[in-house]
C-alpha cells in the first residue's frame, strides 16, 4: 500500500478516534438526549425507519420492507454533510460511481459495469416521470442535474428495474422528489466561494385554503472559470503537457406545484417544472477521437447549453378503501446545442469542432389501479400506458477551431428513426403472510416498434422475524434497448437495425438490521449481462471504409458485497459504507477497469451545542484505471489510478430562530484526485482542489 493509502486509513482511523473523545468529553461536561440531537442534524434512526420509500414498488414501502436495494436521501442529510450538487450526493451512495462526462454531465452507476456504454442503462425519473430521451437513452449528458434547492428527497435503486420503468432501467434507478410542503414556507438560502462558486436557494408555500396548496421552489448554482490541471499529449513532440479545463457553469432549477389533500375523493397534483443548463469547456470524447496520430491534446473540450420544461398532471381517485384509480400524464421538452472537438484520420482540418442542435419531445398517459384483497391479505397494482418520444430537430455543424470557419453548414443528421411510441404495463402483487414474510411479484411488458415486446421479471421475499430485522432474497430482470445512433450509426462506426435488446439478470441476498440508534446492512449480489450491444471489427468494402459495427454479441458479469452501518450516541453520529466488486467483460475477457474493486464512505457528525454543529465526510475508492480498457484505441495507454481520497467538512452555527450559517471545505486535505474517465479523458478527470464558501439561510 502506497503512502496516500495508508495516510487515507490513518485519517479515516483518527476520524473516529476524535469523534468518540470529544463526545466522552462532552457527555462528562453535559447531557443531551438523542432527540435533541436527532432535531438538530436530522438523522435519527426512528425517524429513518419511517421514510417512506416511493421508487423501488408500486405500493408504499419503508427501507425495512422495501423490494429492491436502495438508498434514499433527504434533504436534511445533504444539507447536514454540505454538499454542492447532485452529484455530491449521489457519489455518498452505496456502491455507486459518478462519472465526469461530456458537456460537463455525470453518469452513474451501480455495482460495476463502468464504461461509456453502461450510462444508457440508468432510468432517470422525477415525481414519476421518465425524463431518459430516445437519442441516446441516457440523462447523463443533458438533463440529469436538477438544483438541490428544488428537491425533498433522492432515492438510488440498485438494480434493474425494468419490470417497473422499462428499458431505461437496465442497472439502476435514479428517482427525484421534488419540494412539497402543506406548511407555510418562506426560506432563502446564499452561497459564495473560491473560483466564482454561487449557490442559491427559494423554496415557498402556502396553503390556498383547507384542502389547495400551492408550492414553489428555484435553486442556482455555478462556478467561474476552475483552471482544472491535467496532462495531455502534444500531438507533435509525444511529450506530456499541462493543460486546463475551464469547466464553468451556470445551472438553475425551478419547480411550481398545485395540488389538494392525498385523502380527498379525487386528489390532483399539476405541477411545472424546468431545468438550464449552460457548461463551457469541460472534458470531451476522450481517447475514442483519436486517429492515429492525431489526437486531441489540449482542446478534448466540450460545451452544452440545454433546457429542460416538463408538465405533469397527476390525479388519483379514492374510490373506497380497497380500490383506487389514478391516471398520470406528462409532457417534456429538451432543446438546446451541444459543441464538442473531434478528429479524422485525413484531410484538414485534422481538429475541428461539432455544433449539434437539438430539441426532444416526450409524452405519456398511464392509468392505474391499486386494490386490496383482503381475504388473501395481498395489494395488486396494474398500469398501462403508452410513451411517444419524437426528435423535431437534430442538425449538426462544424466548424475549423482557430479561425471558425464553417467546414459543413448547418444540415439534419442521419437517424434510423427520429420516433419511438412504446405501449406497456406493469403487474405487481404484494401479499402478506403470517405478518411476517412478504412477497412481492412483478411483471413488465413493453412493445417497441424495432424488436417486438419485451417481458421483465422481478420478485422479492421479505422476512422480517420481528420489527427491526430483515432477511431478503431479490431477483430482477431487466433490459435496455438500442439507442439511435446504435442502430444509426456513427461516422466511424456502422449502425445495425437488427440489433436485439441487452439482458440483465441479477440475484441478492440482504439483511437489515434498525436498532433505536444504530442499524446495519449487508447485502451480496451477482449479475450477468447477455447480448450487450459492442463494437465489432468487419472488413471494408468498395461501398463501405468502415470498418466498425455494432452487434448484441457481449457478455458480462458482476458481483460484490456490501456492509453499511450507522450508529448514534447522544452528542455525535458515524456512518460507515464498504462496498467489495468484481465486474468483467467476459467477450472481451477484460475487467470494467474504469470501476473501481473497492469503495468506501464515511461520515461524522457531532453536536458541540445547541447552535453549533460539525459534520466531516470522506469517499476513498481505489483499484481501478483513469479509463475503459474495453473501448480504448490503445488499452495500454490507459493508466493506473491511485487511491482517490477526499474529505469534505462543513461547521454548521445557528444564528437564531430564523437564521442559520455556515463554512463548507471542499477536499480538506487537498489531495490530487483524478476520476476515471468512461470516455477515456485523456489521464482521467482532475477532481476539484480544496475550495473553500461561506452561507446563510433565513426563514421568513
Amino acid at each position: 500500500m502506497n503512502t496516500h493509502g495508508k495516510f487515507s486509513i490513518a485519517l479515516f482511523l483518527l476520524m473516529v478516534s476524535i469523534c468518540y473523545s470529544v463526545s466522552t468529553y462532552a457527555l462528562s461536561e453535559n447531557s443531551f438526549s438523542e432527540a435533541d440531537f436527532a432535531e438538530l442534524i436530522e438523522l435519527d434512526l426512528e425517524e429513518i425507519l419511517k421514510i417512506k420509500v416511493d421508487s423501488s414498488s408500486s405500493f408504499t414501502e419503508t427501507p425495512l420492507t422495501s423490494s429492491s436495494s436502495l438508498a434514499v436521501i433527504t434533504a436534511q442529510q445533504w444539507n447536514a454533510r454540505g454538499d454542492r450538487t447532485l452529484p455530491d450526493v449521489i457519489s455518498h451512495a452505496t456502491n455507486t460511481m459518478v462519472y465526469p462526462t461530456l458537456y460537463g454531465g455525470h453518469a452513474y452507476q451501480v455495482r460495476g459495469y463502468g464504461a461509456s456504454s453502461s450510462a444508457r442503462g440508468s432510468a432517470t425519473i422525477l415525481d414519476g416521470v421518465p425524463l431518459n430521451p430516445l437519442l441516446i437513452r441516457t440523462t447523463a449528458y443533458y438533463s440529469n442535474s436538477p438544483q438541490l434547492g428544488v428537491l425533498d428527497k433522492i432515492e438510488v435503486i440498485r438494480g434493474p428495474g425494468s419490470a417497473l420503468y422499462g428499458s431505461d432501467a437496465f442497472h439502476s434507478v435514479i428517482s427525484y422528489t421534488t419540494f412539497k410542503s402543506k406548511e407555510k414556507v418562506f426560506n432563502v438560502s446564499l452561497e459564495s466561494g473560491e473560483r466564482g462558486f454561487y449557490k442559491s436557494t427559494v423554496q415557498y408555500s402556502q396553503p390556498i385554503n383547507s384542502d389547495i396548496y400551492f408550492n414553489f421552489a428555484a435553486g442556482t448554482n455555478g462556478q467561474g472559470k476552475q483552471n482544472i490541471e491535467n496532462l495531455y499529449t502534444d500531438a507533435i513532440t509525444n511529450e506530456e503537457l499541462l493543460g486546463n479545463y475551464d469547466s464553468e457553469l451556470e445551472d438553475y432549477s425551478t419547480v411550481a406545484k398545485l395540488f389538494n389533500n392525498e385523502r380527498n375523493n379525487l386528489h390532483f397534483n399539476f405541477s411545472i417544472y424546468q431545468n438550464n443548463q449552460k457548461h463551457n469547456n469541460h472534458p470531451g470524447f476522450g481517447a475514442f477521437q483519436n486517429k492515429g496520430d492525431r489526437t486531441l491534446g489540449n482542446l478534448d473540450l466540450s460545451t452544452m447549453n440545454m433546457k429542460t420544461n416538463v408538465i405533469a398532471l397527476q390525479l388519483k381517485s379514492n374510490h373506497s378503501d380497497n380500490i383506487t384509480y389514478g391516471l398520470d400524464s406528462y409532457f417534456w421538452k429538451l432543446k438546446g446545442i451541444n459543441a464538442a472537438n473531434v478528429t479524422r484520420p485525413s484531410g484538414e482540418p485534422s481538429v475541428f469542432s461539432v455544433f449539434r442542435y437539438l430539441e426532444q419531445k416526450k409524452y405519456g398517459y398511464h392509468a392505474n389501479v391499486l386494490k386490496k384483497i383482503d381475504h388473501i391479505n395481498t395489494d395488486l397494482a396494474l398500469k398501462v400506458g403508452v410513451d411517444k418520444t419524437s426528435i423535431p430537430t437534430n442538425d449538426t455543424e462544424t466548424f475549423e477551431i482557430l479561425t471558425s470557419t464553417t467546414i459543413s453548414s448547418r444540415q439534419p443528421a442521419t437517424m434510423f428513426t427520429d420516433e419511438e411510441k412504446i405501449y406497456k404495463a406493469t403487474l405487481e402483487t404484494r401479499t402478506h403472510f403470517a405478518e411476517r414474510l412478504l412477497l412481492t411479484l412483478g411483471l413488465g411488458w413493453v412493445d417497441y416498434p424495432t424488436f417486438g415486446d419485451h417481458i421483465s421479471p422481478r420478485l422479492s421475499m421479505v422476512f422480517n422475524p420481528n420489527q427491526k430485522t430483515a432477511y431478503k432474497l431479490i431477483y430482477g430482470g431487466a433490459f435496455r434497448a438500442p439507442d439511435v445512433f446504435e442502430l444509426t450509426g456513427t461516422p466511424a462506426v456502422i449502425g445495425n437495425p437488427e440489433l436485439e435488446p441487452e439482458v440483465l439478470d441479477s440475484l441478492e441476498l440482504v439483511y437489515m438490521y434498525h436498532g433505536n440508534n444504530w442499524k446495519t446492512e449487508i447485502a451480496a449480489y451477482t449479475s450477468k449481462w447477455k447480448d450487450g450491444i459492442a463494437i465489432a471489427e468487419i472488413d471494408s468494402t468498395e461501398l463501405e471504409s468502415r470498418t466498425k459495427k455494432y452487434f448484441s454479441s457481449a457478455r458480462s458479469e458482476s458481483k460484490g458485497i456490501e456492509f453499511n452501518i450507522e450508529y448514534i450516541q447522544d452528542t455525535w453520529s458515524i456512518s460507515q459504507e464498504i462496498s467489495y466488486i468484481e465486474s468483467k467483460n467476459l467477450s472481451a475477457n477484460e475487467d470494467y477497469s474504469a470501476y473501481p474493486s473497492w469503495i468506501l464512505n464515511s461520515n461524522a457528525s457531532y453536536k458541540h451545542s445547541d447552535k453549533l454543529r460539525f459534520n466531516i465526510s470522506l469517499k476513498v475508492f481505489d483499484n481501478y484505471y483513469l479509463g475503459d480498457k474495453i473501448s480504448a484505441v490503445d488499452p495500454s495507454l490507459i493508466k493506473r489510478g491511485s487511491l482517490h481520497s477526499r474529505a469534505d467538512i462543513r461547521i454548521h452555527k445557528k444564528l437564531s430562530q430564523h437564521s442559520e450559517a455556515w463554512l463548507d471545505i471542499n477536499n480538506f486535505f487537498d489531495h490530487k484526485n483524478i476520476h476515471p474517465s468512461v470516455w477515456n479523458a485523456e489521464n482521467g478527470v482532475p477532481d476539484t482542489d480544496r475550495q473553500i464558501s461561506i452561507g446563510v439561510k433565513y426563514l421568513f
